[in-house]
C-alpha cells in the first residue's frame, strides 16, 4: 500500500459455506465500496466485490474467485483499498482517514494564547466520532472532540490547526 490508497472497507468474517465473507464498509453509504471497481489489498492482490445482503452491520459481499468458505477465512482482516485520486474531493472540512496521517506532526495553536503550542500526537475513532490528540513539548497528550466548535480551522499547507480554548485542559491551569 502506498500513501495515495484509502482504505474503504475490511473483511471482518464469513458468513455460510458458499465463500461469502462479512465486510464493513467506510463509505459514506456502505454498498458504495463497490463502485469503485476492483480494490487492492495491502500485498497488492485485485479483488472485485459485488454486494449480496447485509448481515446485521456489516455487508454480505461474494468476491470473485472465493467459492468456499476456506478460501473466504483466509480473507478475514483484510483490508481493501482504492487510489485516492479516484475518489471525490472531500469538502473543505472533511477528512479521509488516510488524510489524518497528514494531520499528525503539525503544530496546534490556541486562538486566545498566543504563547502555548502543541504538536498533534494522533487521530483516534473510539466510536463516537474521531478525537483529536495533542501534547505540548514534555508533557502529557490531552484530547478533543475532532469537531468545529473545537478545532475551527485546519490548515494542512500552513501546517497548524486552530484549537479552541477549553477550561481545565491543561493540568498547569489554575
Amino acid at each position: 500500500m502506498t500513501d495515495d490508497q484509502v482504505c474503504l472497507a475490511k473483511i471482518v468474517g464469513v458468513h455460510g459455506i458458499k465463500g461469502l465473507v462479512k465486510v464493513r464498509s467506510y463509505t459514506a453509504y456502505a454498498e458504495d465500496f463497490v463502485s469503485y471497481g476492483a480494490l487492492s489489498s495491502v500485498d497488492g492482490k485485485k479483488y472485485t466485490c459485488e454486494v449480496k445482503g447485509i448481515s446485521k452491520d456489516n455487508l454480505l459481499v461474494h468476491i470473485d474467485g472465493v467459492d468456499d468458505r476456506n478460501k473466504a477465512e483466509e480473507l478475514r482482516g483484510t483490508e481493501l483499498y482504492v487510489s485516492r485520486e479516484i475518489l471525490p474531493a472531500a469538502d473543505d472540512d472533511e477528512f479521509y482517514h488516510v488524510d489524518h496521517v497528514d494531520l499528525v506532526g503539525l503544530e496546534v495553536r490556541f486562538e486566545n494564547n498566543k504563547t502555548r503550542t502543541a504538536k498533534i500526537t494522533g487521530i483516534f475513532n473510539f466510536g463516537a466520532g474521531d478525537v483529536l490528540e495533542f501534547a505540548e513539548e514534555g508533557k502529557k497528550p490531552v484530547m478533543l472532540p475532532f469537531v468545529k466548535k473545537f478545532v475551527p480551522v485546519v490548515d494542512i499547507k500552513a501546517g497548524f490547526v486552530q484549537v479552541s480554548e477549553v477550561d481545565g485542559l491543561f493540568d498547569d491551569e489554575e
